[in-house]
């Protein structure tokens, strides 16, 4: 049986790579997210490398070999640097993009400094570009935001297969056991090239449930969240704020219950058009984005109604509400030309089997009766209880 030609086995790698980085952009379509941009160009920078890397091997002596080769190895960390772009992208900060900074940085430059020794430069590089993509598969790990599992780890296998291969390449050729060139002929660089051939399969796969995964997300994030504000709408905000509730409950952490609904909006609407009115809630929402923490949840359940559902007590409320009053009376005359001002209601909640719906319409009656009050204020649940009571007294 004739042996596996080495350098066309690396062609046909690259081949793969070039056929991948064409067809991405074909499936995923010109309105892309970065993340998905960057993908395609780790491809696009994978088949370059592979391309070059057979192009200049076996070593011939030229004088541009050096300048080829290093190249060559600047452009395949390159195209690690752009996938844990895209990862850090898709999963939220990843941990290790220093480290793999400091990889990225490293391997070329001690490429070309090793040059003269073949062997000390093959083994060099292959560890620093191992590392680099143990990195990138540890990075696979822990997602900082909503993401499927499966395409994760099997680009994390695929990356941890490539690490093995080129490791224990790099330590048989440090003990003598295979020539120190990418393209020479043997079993061991044959077994390397075919491992990384369908490792790629493995990452472009990946690549694509990622991108599919995000989409996905996106869709969601279409039909739980408010398109004029960007906060969540009233179907987003029940979703999460369920959990939120049962998280307070575990922990036994309080919880505030915010309901505010803008004043005199009906004349917004007539006098100065939807237009205007639609510009008023814009303005609300975005300060409202800003000065909610993370852990806060923002919606707007429908026409001027909005909502705030945060962790904390009554103070830490009744502070969030004066930020945002005071920033809305501040930002109102100087974008939209006119004053604005809202009513709000608050409500903790209570110890015991309360439910979401009785705690926001406990907050909703406070918010009603902020605006009997004369609007453009706070009313607390508890003294709009009080006051009820010594009413009706």
């Amino acid at each position: 049986m004739r042996a596996l030609d080495v350098a066309s086995l690396g062609l046909l790698t690259a081949g793969q790579l070039v056929t991948m980085a064409a067809l991405l952009p074909l499936v995923m379509g010109r309105r892309i997210s970065p993340a998905a941009r960057r993908a395609q160009r780790f491809f696009l920078l994978q088949a370059l490398a592979w391309t070059s890397l057979f192009v200049a091997s076996p070593p011939r002596g030229n004088s541009w070999e050096a300048w080829v080769l290093t190249g060559t190895a600047a452009v395949t960390m390159l195209g690690q640097w752009t996938l844990g772009g895209a990862l850090a992208l898709w999963l939220g900060p990843r941990p290790g993009r220093r480290a793999l900074l400091l990889c990225c940085l490293a391997g070329p430059p001690g490429f070309a400094l090793l040059w003269p020794d073949a062997l000390a430069r093959f083994v060099w590089f292959s560890a620093v570009q191992g590392l680099g993509l143990l990195i990138l598969a540890r990075m696979c790990l822990r997602p900082g935001r909503e993401s499927a599992r499966r395409w994760r780890w099997v680009l994390c296998g695929a990356g941890g297969a490539v690490v093995l291969g080129l490791w224990s390449r790099a330590a048989w050729a440090w003990l003598g056991g295979v020539p120190h060139s990418y393209a020479s002929q043997g079993p061991v660089n044959q077994a390397f090239i075919i491992l990384s051939s369908l490792c790629i399969t493995a990452m472009f796969a990946s690549v694509l449930g990622a991108w599919r995964d995000e989409t996905s997300q996106q869709l969601r994030s279409l039909v739980v969240t408010d398109e004029l504000t960007g906060l969540l709408n009233r179907r987003g905000f029940e979703e999460r704020a369920q959990a939120m509730l049962a998280s307070a409950r575990r922990q036994r952490q309080p919880l505030a219950a915010l309901m505010l609904d803008l004043d005199h909006f009906k004349h917004i609407n007539d006098d100065l058009g939807h237009e205007a009115g639609d510009q008023a809630l814009r303005l609300v929402g975005r300060l409202m984005r800003d000065q909610q923490r993370e852990s806060d949840l923002a919606a707007r359940l429908g026409g001027e109604e909005f909502c705030l559902l945060l962790h904390g007590d009554a103070a830490s409320a009744r502070a969030l509400e004066a930020r945002l009053r005071q920033a809305l009376r501040a930002a109102a005359p100087a974008e939209l030309g006119h004053t604005l001002d809202y009513s709000a209601g608050l409500a903790l909640l209570e110890a015991g089997a309360e439910d979401l719906p009785a705690l926001l319409a406990r907050a909703d009656a406070a918010l009603y009766a902020a605006k009997a009050q004369g609007r453009g204020q706070l009313q607390d649940a508890a003294t709009a209880t009080i006051n009820s009571i010594a009413a009706c007294a």
